[in-house]
């Protein structure tokens, strides 16, 4: 019996898993798709901490090193059953899938009760609320009073708040005479952004995302209504878009997430979340999302950090001279976006695992140490040697200030040299500044969800770790470039030295000419 690789849960029919699933063979990884509605040609073998499928062509052993991709759960077939039992085979049929692979401790991608959580429109409009986006204001209720009262004269669209296996409504705008209807059942009011310019749709898989762009028409509320299959989206690259839409994904408790958004003149508006949506239809998604998200799966994701901004010394001294008020967060420093490790499911098993994070951790924290005390050393090194140049400038400028003005271009080094061993000290003291760093503290273990204690505290160590390392790196840059200005201010500091060395033999040589007396003195006349 082979071991299994990845596990997706999805249709049959769907070309978002198939596009992945050739990925993923790419990569060597052994796959199998498949939910409720096939599981009936299967045959299953589940109890605590084992589960194995079986079907003609395939024999399956999941083990917790499974990444499962939770897509479509599907649903059973029971045209064979009565109502009761067809109820019954319904509500069995997903504890017994799910409950045994959970009970592998496979790693999931997202992990079901996570993405049911997340699937919530009044839940993402929350969360999106405390990561301070932007969000058309909402209401739900049945009170058509008390959404005239709260909602005012705005313009409305109505909105379905679940997926729903049934109809599936379109985003419709909701007249006056409409708004009486709201007694009949609750629905979710949202105000109309009638200045909106486009849509945009964005996914997110780990710490990337891709966006896409749609022209808006003034009279079109839902673009599926007048574009079904999406055909005019366009590869879009907002920045703040796809930043805020990774942020967004993290803070639903996610890995990958499909969101829309509108574009309006006042910034991007979010609409809703969807924990697997559809991506496929969407032009050159083809080409970026399946190798990403085959990543993600198998494990492979480049886990390193990338991005982030370090400002440059000069700014930093800017802002110290300039207004507080005006002055960054964190000294300008912006850290790079950073996903959680796909494996830390994996490695939590181990009684030693959160002590070998820790310590790897730690180690890169005292590659920060080691640069800043370097750094320390280097600050203090060039401010003597710059006091000696100083001080050689002096001299050199005494001997050639009532010379020709030629001379005065022999000064070149030794200003040179001081100018140098600045730079060096201002990049080397740059050094010691603030950077940007995590470590796990309790409250992080206190997010809702059933997650493992111990593999929260992995991640958020392993995290830590990496922005660590992209703070080491910032830093280790900063002080070869300061010993590159250090080296430049020696070449030129014994420039200098022979500089005035020589003009100080010259200066020598035309005192001793200058004293001579002559050597034929002129002859005495007659008294």
């Amino acid at each position: 019996m082979s071991e299994l690789d990845v596990l997706i849960i999805d249709d049959a029919q769907s070309r978002e898993a198939l596009l992945v699933e050739e990925s993923l063979a790419d990569q060597g990884a052994a796959t199998q798709r498949l939910n409720c509605s096939d599981l009936d040609g299967w045959s299953i073998r589940a109890n605590p901490g084992e589960f194995k499928i079986e079907s003609d062509t395939a024999e399956w052993s999941v083990l917790p090193t499974t990444s499962v991709w939770f897509r479509r759960l599907g649903a059973p077939d029971v045209g064979t059953y009565d109502h009761l039992e067809a109820q019954l085979v319904q509500d069995e049929l997903p504890h017994i899938f799910l409950g045994g692979l959970a009970a592998c401790g496979v790693r999931w991608v997202d992990e079901p009760f996570t993405v049911e959580r997340a699937e919530r429109k009044l839940y993402q409009l929350a969360v999106a609320k405390r990561v301070g986006l932007k969000f058309a204001e909402s209401l739900v209720t049945n009170d058509v009073a008390a959404a005239r009262g709260q909602l005012g004269s705005m313009r409305l669209v109505a909105k379905p708040l679940s997926p729903g296996q049934g109809i599936a409504p379109h985003t419709e705008e909701v007249t006056e005479e409409e708004l009486r209807l709201v007694s009949d059942l609750p629905v979710l009011l949202q105000e109309f952004i009638a200045d909106a310019t486009a849509d945009l749709r964005v996914v997110v898989v780990g710490a990337q995302a891709w966006a896409w762009r749609r022209l808006r028409a003034t009279d079109v509320v839902d673009w599926r209504a007048t574009d079904p299959h999406g055909l005019d989206f366009v590869r879009d690259e907002d920045d703040q878009v796809l930043q805020d839409a990774i942020d967004l994904t993290r803070a639903l408790g996610l890995t990958m997430s499909v969101q829309d958004w509108l574009d309006s003149p006042s910034g991007p508006v979010f609409l809703e979340a969807n924990p697997q949506g559809a991506w496929a239809f969407l032009d050159g998604a083809e080409e970026t999302v399946p190798r990403a998200t085959a990543a993600h799966l198998h494990g492979v994701m480049d886990s390193e950090p990338s991005g982030g901004k370090w400002p440059k010394p000069h700014r930093r001294i800017l802002w110290d001279l300039g207004r507080a008020s005006k002055a960054p967060s964190r000294d300008g420093v912006e850290p790079p976006t950073l996903a959680p490790p796909p494996w830390a499911s994996l490695v939590a098993r181990s009684s030693e695992a959160i002590a070998v994070a820790r310590r790897a951790h730690d180690e890169v924290m005292d590659g920060v140490k080691t640069a800043e005390e370097k750094a320390a050393r280097l600050t203090r090194t060039s401010l003597t040697i710059a006091a000696v140049g100083t001080a050689l400038l002096a001299y050199h400028l005494g001997l050639v200030i009532d010379q020709t003005r030629w001379l005065l271009l022999t000064l070149v080094p030794a200003a040179g040299s001081i100018a140098s061993f600045a730079v060096a000290t201002t990049k080397a003291i740059d050094i010691d500044r603030v950077g940007v760093y995590r470590h796990p503290h309790a409250e992080d273990l206190a997010a809702p969800g059933p997650q493992d204690p111990s593999v929260k505290v992995i991640e958020l160590e392993e995290i830590g770790r990496q922005l660590t390392s992209w703070n080491s790196r910032m830093k280790h840059t900063a002080l070869m470039q300061a010993r590159a200005w250090f080296s430049r201010g020696l070449v030129l500091l014994a420039a200098a030295v022979i500089t005035a060395v020589v003009l100080w033999g010259i200066e020598i040589g035309t005192s001793t000419d200058d004293s001579t007396p002559p050597a034929n003195p002129p002859a005495r006349t007659g008294e």
